[in-house]
């Protein structure tokens, strides 16, 4: 199945998710991964990322559609790059990837691609399975809820949440509030420290830690 992996902002987890996805499960299910826009950092992008931690060849990888240099919304990057986002191709070249790819978004579901065009728009016209990814840390309920409600609202069709980020003393409760209050499947949690994983220990916890209850696994076959 193909999956949209969007979150609650930017910074909260969603390459570090893709790539634990595609490490875990990317060979075993002949999973791809695409990032269709990506701005900031071309030279070490999220692809890259991926990449390098799920260990898979380039077969594995969708090119960008849209990369752009500067580190802001893609809407605005586009405008200051003076490069169109073509809103029917973007759409068409998502529609085409096969079943069996994990598609990261931009930030978060409210983010413009155009100025009256958001990924939310974009979801709503793909009906794209979503997973919503957040931040272990304090704020993150508010957040959820936020984003939650904005897809519920807008009849996305999405698939659980998973948060990530430092163990807090409140990260379980948080996971339990946000299930409480909204309904919508909990996938899980990954605790990290400020140092990313090393390779070797980032493919130890993504091959026998994560996912242990397979309700991510559920979401790809």
């Amino acid at each position: 199945m193909k999956v949209f992996i969007t979150g609650t902002g930017t910074n909260v987890g969603k390459t570090f998710l893709s790539a634990l996805i595609m490490c875990k499960y990317g060979k075993k299910f002949k999973l791809k991964y695409s990032k269709p826009i990506q701005t900031g950092d071309i030279e070490s992008n999220d692809k890259d990322f991926v990449q390098k931690y799920s260990a898979l060849e380039d077969t594995s990888f969708h090119d960008t559609i849209y990369s752009f240099s500067t580190p802001v919304s893609p809407h605005l990057a586009s405008e200051l790059e003076s490069r169109d986002i073509d809103i029917e191709f973007l759409k068409e070249r998502i529609s085409s990837l096969s079943s069996d790819t994990i598609v990261e978004g931009a930030g978060g579901l409210m983010v413009p691609i155009q100025r009256n065009f958001l990924t939310l728009n974009l979801l709503k016209d793909l009906n794209l399975p979503i997973i919503l990814v957040g931040s272990t840390e304090l704020g993150t309920i508010n957040h959820s809820l936020l984003s939650i409600y904005v897809a519920k609202t807008e009849k996305l069709n999405l698939k659980g949440f998973y948060l990530i980020g430092k163990k807090e003393i409140s990260s379980l409760d948080n996971s339990r509030v946000i299930f409480e209050q909204t309904n919508v499947p909990y996938l899980g949690s990954t605790y990290i420290n400020e140092d990313l994983f090393t390779l070797e220990e980032f493919w130890n916890y993504a091959q026998n830690d994560f996912d242990k209850e397979e309700k991510i696994r559920g979401l790809l076959v």
